[in-house]
C-alpha cells in the first residue's frame, strides 16, 4: 500500500503511519485557520487520519506551533461567521442556531485563543510592610543562632592563638 493509499485509509481501529509531508501539513494548518477541525479535515479524501496528524504534531514542533497559531486565528473566523448568522436571523430556528454558535464560541474561544477571548482578570494588590520591624526580628534571630552555635574553626583557632606581645 502506497503512502497516499495509507493516508486515506479509513478501515480498522489503528491509523496507518505515513511520512510527514510539509506541504500537506501546511494545507491542514490553513484549513484549521479557516475554522475546520482536525477530525473534519481527516475525513476528506487525500488527508491523513487524525491520529497521524496528531503524531505529526508530536514529532514536528514547527507543525504543532503552526496549528496552535492557526487555531488562534480560527477563533476570529468562527466569531465572524457567528456574527453573520446572528445578523441573518429571520426566525426562532435561526436564533437557536445563532445561540448555539455563540455558546460554542464561549467554549472554544478561550481554549484556542486565550489572549483575545479568555477572561481578563484585573488584580489590585496593596501591601504595607514595616521593614524596620522585619530587620530587627532578623537581627534577633541571627543573634540567638550565633549564641547557641558551636564556635567555627576560625573562631576556635583565634581563641587558641597566642596573643601578640605588647610593645
Amino acid at each position: 500500500m502506497s503512502a497516499v493509499e495509507k493516508s486515506v485509509y479509513r478501515g480498522g481501529s489503528r491509523a496507518p503511519h505515513i511520512p510527514y509531508d510539509p506541504d500537506l501539513a501546511e494545507a491542514i494548518a490553513e484549513r484549521v485557520e479557516q475554522g475546520e477541525t482536525i477530525k473534519d479535515i481527516s475525513r476528506d479524501e487525500g488527508m491523513p487520519h487524525e491520529v497521524t496528524i496528531c503524531r505529526w504534531q508530536d514529532n514536528h514542533p514547527d507543525f504543532a506551533n503552526r496549528v496552535i497559531r492557526a487555531r488562534a486565528r480560527a477563533v476570529h473566523a468562527i466569531a465572524e461567521e457567528n456574527l453573520g448568522i446572528v445578523r441573518a436571523c429571520r426566525d426562532s430556528a435561526d436564533a437557536q442556531r445563532a445561540r448555539a454558535m455563540t455558546d460554542l464560541l464561549r467554549v472554544v474561544g478561550p481554549a484556542w485563543n486565550r489572549a483575545d477571548f479568555g477572561q481578563q482578570l484585573s488584580v489590585q494588590h496593596d501591601v504595607r510592610l514595616s521593614l524596620g520591624a522585619a530587620v530587627e526580628s532578623a537581627r534577633e534571630r541571627a543573634q540567638r543562632m550565633t549564641a547557641d552555635a558551636p564556635p567555627t574553626m576560625i573562631e576556635a583557632s583565634a581563641d587558641q592563638a597566642p596573643s601578640a606581645p605588647a610593645q
